[in-house]
């Protein structure tokens, strides 16, 4: 039975982002700990080494920094005293930074996709689990229904990909301290500026990111309804 469907105003659907607030932001985080929990509880393994791989390439940036400080230091010295033997060994070690960063990229990528898989099946599984304890009545409401679909649509990626993106920004966060260290010893006010130049950027992140879920939201009985059709 199709249950009763209503088209949202033409202005409820223009304006996707109505509400918005940055204290808004921090409520993003309130849901963590329950996926966090799923996806330990699936595979802890794979979630400690997802962890443990996006902190590893958090430093590869200032590692390479340093590195390219000693490689052009050695270049100056070999001009200035024409030989080549201290610029072999700081190439040599920028190359096995480029190498390992490039590993560390590949077995994150790696790790998240067996996560993924991983976790999709028991969120399937779940929802299954779930849905055989319902009345018939529950599938006859269209809100149950796009919260149902919405579930069965987003068990695919959502989970892993909200923990993923949560170690991103703990990556993100190693980075730039371990930078703005690097830019302590060379002025304070690179650092300063270091901090204040990613602000405009988040703010419109967490704009489009809070406009991409309201338009999500809205467009879920469109979506029921074209399934209906589909079928």
């Amino acid at each position: 039975m199709i249950g009763p469907y209503r088209f949202g105003s033409r202005r409820e659907q223009q304006r996707p982002d109505d509400g918005f607030k940055l204290r808004q932001v921090p409520e993003a985080f309130t849901s963590l700990p329950r996926v966090l929990r799923l996806v330990w509880s699936t595979h802890a393994f794979f979630t400690v080494a997802l962890g443990l791989l996006s902190i590893a390439q958090g430093f590869m940036p200032a590692i390479s920094v340093v590195i390219t400080r000693y490689v052009i230091d050695g270049v100056v010295y070999g001009i200035r005293y024409h030989t080549l033997n201290h610029i072999w060994l700081p190439v040599g070690l920028q190359l096995g930074a480029g190498l390992m960063s490039n590993l560390l990229n590949t077995l994150s990528n790696t790790v998240q996709q067996l996560l993924q898989e991983r976790v999709s099946n028991r969120v399937q599984f779940l929802v299954l689990e779930k849905s055989n304890t319902l009345d018939l009545a529950f599938f006859e409401n269209p809100e149950f229904y796009d919260k149902l679909r919405n579930a069965t649509d987003q068990s695919t990626y959502q989970p892993t990909s909200m923990v993923s993106q949560t170690f991103g920004l703990v990556q993100t966060l190693v980075t730039l301290f371990s930078m703005l260290f690097l830019l302590l010893g060379l002025a304070w006010w690179l650092a300063i500026i270091a901090l204040i130049v990613p602000i405009p950027s988040f703010i419109a992140s967490s704009r489009y990111g809070w406009r991409g879920y309201q338009l999500m939201r809205r467009q879920s009985p469109e979506r029921r309804l074209m399934a209906y059709f589909n079928q």
